[in-house]
């Protein structure tokens, strides 16, 4: 690990192992490295945190980051429905989720029905960490309105499960779309300088 990368991750790890109260991450670095941090937040959490939690793509994942979640046998890319029992997934990836808002109010509407929430609550109530990738798409799909929506709802989950805590990486440039819906959200935001990135 070169000196640069493990400045990355100890600043992560710092972020990371923050106060409870500090529920809300956003951390943003230059669009090129958006990626390279998701992987490596992951890895923190996953690997050195333990930690299981639920990954929502916005669009599509990249390439990269399934192969370091499918390298670790934490989930594959048809792992998106929440059922619990054998064998422990370490996380939970929904993909192409083009509204998080909307995504929410399924998930809401089964945690509502007596069928399917005494296992779908004991599952969520065992996770630690609720990822939202691909910011920049946020923004393109949503719109103000949208991007508000789905702040809203993420806020009603981390309420309902106080054990949770939010986490995001996003491009500075796309981040400027989406922190006007994001006002009153966050708990902390994070810059990872550029110059860390260089090879």
């Amino acid at each position: 690990m070169t000196q640069k990368t493990e400045l990355i991750y100890h600043r992560l790890r710092n972020v990371l192992g923050s106060p409870p109260n500090v529920r809300r991450i956003f951390i943003t670095v230059k669009a090129q490295s958006v990626t390279r941090t998701d992987i490596a937040v992951l890895r923190v959490l996953l690997t050195e945190m333990d930690q299981k939690g639920v990954y929502i793509t916005v669009d599509r994942p990249e390439k990269h980051v399934m192969e370091i979640l499918e390298r670790h046998n934490l989930a594959s890319h048809a792992d998106v429905s929440f059922v619990a029992g054998p064998p422990q997934r370490r996380i939970v990836i929904a993909t192409g989720v083009l509204s998080p808002a909307a995504f929410f109010d399924d998930l809401f509407l089964r945690l509502a029905d007596p069928r399917t929430r005494p296992g779908l609550d004991q599952e969520l109530a065992g996770m630690k960490f609720l990822m939202v990738d691909n910011l920049s798409s946020l923004a393109a799909y949503n719109g103000p309105n949208g991007i508000a929506a789905s702040f809203g709802r993420i806020s009603q989950f981390l309420n309902a499960y106080p054990s949770i805590r939010f986490v995001a990486v996003a491009a500075r440039d796309s981040f400027a779309a989406v922190r006007p819906g994001a006002l009153g959200f966050l708990d902390m935001e994070v810059d990872i300088p550029d110059d860390w990135f260089a090879v």
